[in-house]
């Protein structure tokens, strides 16, 4: 009887492996996948946070669904929004510079962007800069001094990609124009080329494919109603750092109506920092002692740690006012209490303030694994953070800031 046939030989694969910062990372692919679904508890700052999944727009959405859906979150989350092969030649060209300082391991894939261990930040290599012994501090490559690497021809074609452009133009248009325009859409004959732009949505004026992939000069080719700052705030973060949480207007409240565009360069699961947004807090009720007090401050340079509300994210509480069931018999003696010019006198004030009982409350936080093409937008007073990177890859990532082209000044 012959012998059977031996199994087929499985093809050898490698397990994407987690580097931790309590463990050495072996000299293979860095892959950080996600260790659990949303829900999930994730380290942040000094300490951890539980975090939902972000609520991802399409790009395809009618213009007024995307300015809504940023004016209720605070945030808009777009799925595959610049082109993928684009982002990669970005990331190509910023880690083949961290590869040049000696920033990534040796023999190690160049895309993979994995730290070489003079950069390790753990027990044993030291903590943010204090090396043990007669080690040397944990080196870093400072990328918001890099301008020349931020606006690199690879790099500007993402950050000011012509859709960004376009994206922008909506966010800050006007909704009656765009009722009118789609009034006017619908009235005409759907063939009709003069009249085909009307209530388009972002993507589609980038169906071209050689338009959508150009590489050599991203700017729009009609005049701009948007601006984007010239300084770009791109960034490697390696492990165990983070960005605390903050709002931006305390960096740049000078100038008006600013958004900030979130720009990983390559994949960003929040493994490897990626970005942490407490949604609505734009406009809640529960953080608006913290808007008007810290939030109205002026601080250091963009970026820095100057600017954060705390390390713990735990720390920050939202607070809530609960009136006192016989809230409408508090009023009427209020208003009785009140002199003829109609100011309350201190009596009425304070029973208001006693009917008014104030409690905190955690606060929600959101996140996303990111991919290449995906990009989020922050309003200027919408409290968020990145989390804290737990693996031996750098965090590539960019912020870029917008506002309407009319009537700015950058010179405050």
């Amino acid at each position: 009887m012959p012998s059977p046939e031996p199994p087929a030989k499985r093809r050898k694969t490698t397990t994407p492996t987690l580097y931790t910062t309590t463990t050495s990372p072996p000299n293979v692919s860095p892959a950080c996948p996600s260790a659990t679904p949303f829900p999930r508890r994730i380290a942040a700052g000094t300490g951890f946070v539980t975090v939902t999944e972000m609520t991802s727009t399409c790009p395809q959405s009618p213009p007024s669904v995307l300015r809504n859906r940023l004016q209720q979150d605070g945030y808009l989350l777009l799925r595959n929004f610049l082109p993928s092969d684009l982002v990669l030649e970005a990331r190509r060209k910023v880690v083949r510079d961290l590869e040049e300082g000696g920033f990534l391991m040796d023999g190690s894939e160049c895309m993979d962007a994995v730290m070489h261990p003079s950069c390790w930040r753990d027990g044993k290599e030291g903590v943010d800069g204090q090396g043990e012994g007669n080690r040397a501090p944990p080196r870093t490559p400072d990328l918001l001094e890099r301008q020349d690497l931020a606006t690199s021809p690879e790099v500007k074609a993402v950050l000011e990609h012509e859709s960004l452009f376009r994206l922008f133009e909506v966010l800050y248009s006007d909704d009656d124009a765009d009722a009118n325009n789609e009034a006017v859409d619908d009235s005409e004959d759907e063939d009709d080329d003069d009249d085909a732009d009307h209530g388009s949505t972002v993507s589609e004026s980038f169906t071209d494919e050689a338009e959508l992939h150009q590489t050599d000069q991203p700017i729009p080719s009609h005049t701009p109603t948007v601006l984007t700052l010239p300084y770009k705030w791109l960034r490697a973060v390696p492990t165990g750092l983070y960005t605390g949480p903050h709002m931006d207007r305390v960096y740049l409240g000078h100038l008006p109506h600013l958004l900030t565009a979130w720009t990983p360069i390559g994949a960003c699961p929040t493994l490897l920092g990626a970005l942490v947004v407490c949604p609505q807090s734009h406009r809640s009720r529960e953080l608006k002692s913290l808007r008007e007090g810290y939030g109205r401050t002026k601080v250091g340079k963009d970026g820095t740690a100057s600017g954060w509300v705390c390390d713990d994210p735990e720390e920050i509480m939202g607070v809530v006012e609960d009136e006192d069931e016989d809230e409408g018999v508090g009023e009427e003696v209020c208003s009785a209490e009140q002199s003829e010019d109609g100011v309350k006198s201190r009596e009425a004030e304070a029973e208001e303030a006693a009917s008014t009982k104030r409690r905190t409350v955690p606060l929600s936080w959101v996140s996303a694994d990111f991919e290449p093409g995906d990009i989020c937008i922050i309003d200027v007073d919408t409290l968020h953070m990145s989390a804290t990177n737990v693996t031996r890859t750098w965090r590539i990532t960019c912020d870029t800031r917008w506002m309407p082209w009319e009537g700015v000044s950058l010179n405050k």
